[in-house]
């Protein structure tokens, strides 16, 4: 009698109460930026939580977001641009428990041979930019700063860039990695110039608001999951980025190039909102969101989530 009671304890110390009982739908970015995810489904951290997890890549935190606004997903990984462009939106439905990654690799390159050589010779060019990503922010800032006339942005998907930028059908680009990277190493070094911006963006946790208030357990769990994730990234760096190489289907050498570019880590913080209000701030002055009230970003962020891990 004892043995069975002991087994149903340890049962409910090691479940979560998802209705149903069904799989938690886990839609994640297939790219570097969510590396924590990647890393704890494929070495089986959700399963030794006792969750039981689906994980569906997908090409970016935007297809991520739409899944999580259809109902397709429980939980997802998505940038703060789109968190911020979805609350814009009208949008209520989500609450980012966390952050996963931080990066400062967005930047801007250009073709020496279109006469760029300092940021000024962006003037009158041709500057892809990818809307509704941070790409279309570093562009507006560094645009402003440098005091850029004439700029012909052109609207292009993230992993159009690359191409865009080799065939010579745009001078510059906005991006990050590892279409950078890509772009580089096949035009030379030499060929292109690189702009940093210094510019530092988040890829968030979000959980569907319902889903996280009827499952509380499993949210926390979901994080010690991740947290194990970035304790074997940063205790096993090889293989950690052959298993993302694997996973995004980029070769290793890319992973490995633009592996320091990013912060592994699960964290928290109001310097987080504050950089996803900054980014309101630029959104607010789009033709889209003119004459919408500016939103009240804290509320769709939940520290208790985070306290739950300790």
């Amino acid at each position: 009698m004892k043995k069975i009671l002991m087994i149903l304890m340890i049962a409910l110390l090691t479940s979560c109460e998802h209705r149903n009982d069904a799989p938690i739908r886990f839609f994640v970015a297939r790219n570097d930026w969510g590396a924590l995810a990647i890393i704890a489904y494929e070495r089986g951290y959700f399963e030794k939580q006792g969750l039981d997890v689906i994980v569906t890549y997908l090409p970016t935190g935007v297809h991520a977001l739409e899944a999580m606004i259809a109902g397709s997903a429980d939980i997802g990984t998505f940038s703060d641009a789109n968190l911020s462009n979805y609350v814009f939106a009208g949008g209520d439905g989500v609450l980012v428990v966390a952050g996963i990654n931080t990066s400062g690799s967005i930047r801007i390159m250009g073709r020496k041979d279109a006469g760029i050589i300092n940021p000024e010779d962006l003037s009158g060019r041709r500057l892809a930019i990818s809307p509704g990503t941070p790409s279309e922010i570093v562009a507006d800032i560094f645009i402003e700063m440098h005091n850029l006339e004439n700029v012909e942005l052109v609207t292009i998907t993230p992993p159009m860039t690359t191409s865009a930028l080799i065939s010579a059908s745009v001078d510059a680009i906005v991006t990050w990695e590892p279409f950078l990277f890509n772009a580089e190493r096949i035009l030379g070094a030499s060929e292109v110039v690189v702009f940093d911006t210094e510019e530092v963006f988040d890829f968030l946790l979000a959980v569907d608001r319902n889903f996280a208030l009827e499952n509380r357990s499993c949210v926390i769990k979901i994080l010690k999951a991740l947290n194990n994730a970035a304790d074997f990234m940063a205790n096993n760096v090889s293989e950690a980025q052959i298993i993302i190489s694997e996973v995004i289907q980029v070769d290793l050498d890319v992973v490995q190039g633009t592996w320091g570019v990013h912060s592994f880590t699960v964290y928290l913080d109001e310097y987080l909102i504050n950089r996803v209000i900054r980014i309101g701030e630029f959104n607010q002055y789009l033709e889209v969101n003119i004459g919408t009230p500016f939103p009240d970003f804290s509320v769709f962020f939940d520290f208790s989530f985070m306290e739950g891990l300790n």
